[in-house]
């Protein structure tokens, strides 16, 4: 039975490491999705604006 107690413990870890590089993904994705408007206010994409316009290239400030 302390096998399974161990084993237990090893995937609470891995699961653990897995939403820290989910937090960290998140933060990537919410800079990608970041535009200013006219008044140089900082605003996000919603994921499904983002999914609907996959390709465009918006790149007013080159």
């Amino acid at each position: 039975m302390p096998n399974r107690q161990k084993q237990g413990g090893k995937g609470q870890q891995r699961g653990q490491a897995q939403g820290q590089r989910t937090e960290a993904q998140a933060q990537s994705d919410l800079k990608a999705r970041e535009y200013r408007d006219d008044k140089g206010q900082v605003h996000h994409h919603t994921q499904s604006y983002m999914d609907q316009h996959k390709g465009e290239r918006g790149d007013r400030n080159r």
